[in-house]
């Protein structure tokens, strides 16, 4: 008995293939900041298993093989925690300096003053780290930055290290590596982090069609052992929309399928592959949607129903049309959890959608009234 290997939401890959553009374009600022001795805010968002973890951890990759020390294991908290920031980035750290308190003592005329040493900073401590070699700080689900916006005494701290990193005032190579859902940018503009510039943005779509079949083959040989039967690439690369969640679904329900097999497989084999992605695709979108009641889905499902696949709508619209079953505060609520567990979209001019074409389908065909 063969054991089935699950799909994560997310992480890295062992089969990454494409995003060229961006990695050539990342390495194009590294070589920009470590040039200025400087730094600033690095920002990848997407619609959920567009693979923005997996590329974080391939341009976290590049970077150290250009000489970079490059930090995987940074969160929201580090940001306003000095002693949590220096134990990520192996700084020593001195909650208060040694030194007498302010004091002014006049002596036969002379004035003796000894300042009160303070404690270092969050950005102090990224500073010492960034002294030796130039420093990348990844940072993951960005969107959850707003944990710390929340909380008054967090949000000070953070804000004044978002700053000194955002504005290069780190004084040597630094930069801030952020990937999230599309939230993330807000949530890094309630930190003071605001005006990131176009090269230092992107936004993650689908992948080619030829680097979705590339990393099939690779995933279906690499864990399963197993190689895909030619005939069947483009087949099982159509429904992924060239979303990579989706290519590692499809291609771990063909890897089980062939592994199960002690023949050689047959075309229904690949119809039953499908079939089981699909379930794990249409499983895949349920547990994006679970904070999202059965109601606010069929609304949901209504408006999209009246667009076509790809097609956009305002905010306004979809809080309106929630308001006529909710009160305004619930559907401003739900309008923002759809847009944080991607179920909803910013998509372009302040206009939303659902991001996955497949998604689309689904919540049309589950929830909207035939």
């Amino acid at each position: 008995m063969h054991q089935v290997i699950h799909v994560d939401d997310r992480g890295p890959t062992k089969y990454f293939h494409g995003r060229d553009g961006i990695r050539t374009l990342f390495a194009e600022r590294l070589n920009h900041y470590e040039q200025l001795s400087g730094g600033s805010t690095f920002l990848i968002t997407g619609a959920p298993g567009a693979g923005k973890s997996a590329l974080l951890d391939v341009l976290g990759k590049d970077a150290d093989k250009m000489g970079w020390n490059v930090k995987t294991e940074i969160s929201p908290e580090h940001f306003a925690s000095p002693a949590r920031m220096a134990r990520a980035l192996g700084v020593k750290y001195i909650p208060r300096k040694s030194g007498l308190v302010t004091l002014s003592v006049k002596v036969f005329r002379k004035v003796w003053r000894s300042e009160k040493d303070t404690a270092p900073g969050v950005a102090d401590i990224i500073k010492q780290a960034a002294k030796s070699r130039p420093l990348i700080l990844v940072l993951d689900e960005a969107q959850h930055l707003d944990n710390i916006a929340s909380i008054e005494a967090y949000r000070v701290t953070a804000t004044a290290t978002m700053d000194a990193l955002h504005n290069g005032k780190i004084g040597y190579p630094c930069i801030l590596l952020a990937g999230g859902l599309d939230t993330s940018e807000k949530a890094l503009g309630d930190l003071g982090v605001s005006r990131i510039t176009s090269e230092n943005k992107v936004r993650l779509g689908s992948m080619e069609m030829e680097a979705a079949e590339r990393v099939i083959l690779d995933y279906v040989d690499g864990e399963f052992g197993e190689s895909v039967p030619d005939h069947w690439l483009g087949a099982i690369a159509e429904p992924t929309h060239g979303w990579p969640q989706h290519i590692v679904c499809y291609a771990n329900a063909v890897g089980n399928r062939l592994m199960s097999l002690s023949r050689n497989p047959t075309d229904g084999d690949l119809d039953e592959a499908l079939r089981n992605g699909r379930v794990t695709q249409m499983d895949y979108y349920e547990a994006r949607a679970h904070d999202i009641t059965w109601g606010q889905r069929a609304i949901l499902a209504r408006l999209v129903a009246e667009i076509p696949v790809g097609g956009t709508l305002r905010k306004s619209h979809v809080i309106s049309a929630l308001a006529e079953e909710y009160s305004q505060e619930v559907a401003e609520a739900t309008f923002t959890r759809a847009l944080k567990q991607g179920v909803l979209s910013k998509i372009k001019g302040g206009t939303y959608g659902v991001p996955i074409p497949s998604m689309h389908r689904w919540l049309v065909e589950e929830y909207a009234p035939n």
